[in-house]
């Protein structure tokens, strides 16, 4: 794998992925009779925030249905301040001028 840091299993726990410089990596593995591992695949690059205090621990997390939640380093220029989580925003109905 050319190493790496911060590894993190996948939910269903055939999937390790792992950070290498600004490369977010996936190794497929299977289990036939012997640990199979494939050729691990880039999945996405970006400039990433790591875990202060500690470069070893995963700065990430993967959601059951395979979605990442990563902190992105904040652009110098930006003007933005704030982050909003909108809980279920899918479900929300749009709003109609009455």
């Amino acid at each position: 794998t050319n190493g790496g840091r911060e590894p993190l299993w996948s939910p269903r726990g055939d999937e390790l992925f792992y950070r290498s410089g600004e490369r977010m990596m996936a190794a497929r593995l299977r289990f036939q009779g012997a640990l199979e591992v494939e050729t691990p695949q880039v999945l996405f690059t970006g400039d990433y925030e790591g875990m202060l205090g500690n470069p070893d621990l995963p700065n990430y997390a993967v959601a059951p249905d395979g979605r990442f939640l990563m902190l992105r380093s904040r652009d110098l220029a930006s003007t933005a301040d704030r982050i909003a989580f909108v809980r279920h925003a899918l479900d929300a109905r749009p709003l109609r001028a009455e």
